[in-house]
C-alpha cells in the first residue's frame, strides 16, 4: 500500500513545530455548534473533531448519543495535557477543560493522538461529520504542503454525502506578524482553487462565523463521491 503524503515524516515534523507554541485551550461545545453549524440532533452520527485540544465538544456529543471521536497529537500523554493546560493559564476555560478531562478518562478510546494529516486508524468513507476549529485553519495553514495533506486526510475519512466543517476562514490574531498573515491569506485562497479542481467529488460553500469574528466564515465541504 502506498504511503500517503500526510504520513511522510517531514509533514508530521512540520506540524509538530507549528503546534509547539500554541496554548492548550479548547473551544466550547456551544461556540462550535454556532460557528460550524453542526447538526442539532447528533445522536447516531459518526462525528470527528480534528485538532480538538481541550474542547468539550466530543464529550457532549458522546453524551448526546453520537459516535464521536477527537484527535490531537498531545493526547498521547496525560502528563503533557495537564502541563499544557497549566501553562495556558487564564487562556483555558476551567469548566470546558474539566468536561474534556472527565470524558477522556471515561472514554480514552475516543481521544486519538493523531496528526491531522495522518489518521490511518480510521477507515476510508467513515464519518458523517468532520470538524476542525482553530486547528487545520488557524494553526496549520501557514504551510501549503501541510495544509493540503490535512485536507486530503479529512476528505478520505469522510463518508460520501458527509460534510467537513473548517473554521475560521479570514480571521487573524492581534499579534500575528504580517508575513504569517500573508501566508495564511494566500493559502486560504488556494483552498478554493484546490476544491474547484476536485469539483467532480467535492462541493463547498461558506457561512458566517459571527461568534468568532465579524469577517470570519466557516467553510463547509460536502463529499459527493470518492476520488478516482
Amino acid at each position: 500500500m502506498l504511503e500517503r503524503t500526510g504520513q511522510l515524516p517531514h509533514i508530521k515534523e512540520a506540524q509538530r513545530q507549528m503546534l509547539a507554541n500554541i496554548p492548550f485551550t479548547g473551544n466550547s461545545f456551544l461556540s462550535m455548534m454556532i460557528a460550524l453549524d453542526l447538526p442539532e440532533k447528533p445522536a447516531g452520527l459518526r462525528m470527528l473533531d480534528v485538532g480538538s485540544g481541550a474542547s468539550d465538544l466530543t464529550a457532549v456529543l458522546i453524551a448526546l448519543g453520537a459516535d464521536a471521536y477527537a484527535t490531537d497529537p498531545i493526547y498521547s500523554s496525560s502528563d503533557a495535557i495537564l502541563k499544557a493546560y497549566e501553562d495556558a493559564g487564564r487562556l483555558a476555560d476551567p469548566l470546558t477543560f474539566q468536561i474534556f478531562a472527565k470524558s477522556r478518562a471515561q472514554h480514552p478510546e475516543r481521544y486519538k493522538p493523531f496528526f491531522a494529516s495522518d489518521m490511518s486508524e480510521f477507515p476510508d468513507n467513515h464519518f458523517d461529520e468532520v470538524s476542525s476549529m482553530l486547528a487545520v485553519i488557524g494553526h496549520l495553514d501557514t504551510d501549503w504542503e501541510v495544509l493540503t495533506a490535512c485536507l486530503e486526510e479529512l476528505v478520505r475519512v469522510t463518508q460520501i454525502e458527509g460534510k467537513i466543517r473548517l473554521s475560521p476562514i479570514n480571521m487573524f490574531g492581534k499579534n500575528e506578524g504580517e508575513q504569517r498573515k500573508m501566508q495564511r491569506t494566500q493559502n486560504q485562497l488556494r483552498i478554493f482553487d484546490w476544491l474547484d479542481q476536485r469539483s467532480g467529488y467535492l462541493e463547498y460553500g461558506t457561512i458566517p462565523a459571527l461568534n468568532v469574528g465579524p469577517s470570519a466564515s466557516t467553510l463547509i465541504i460536502e463529499k459527493l463521491a470518492s476520488p478516482a
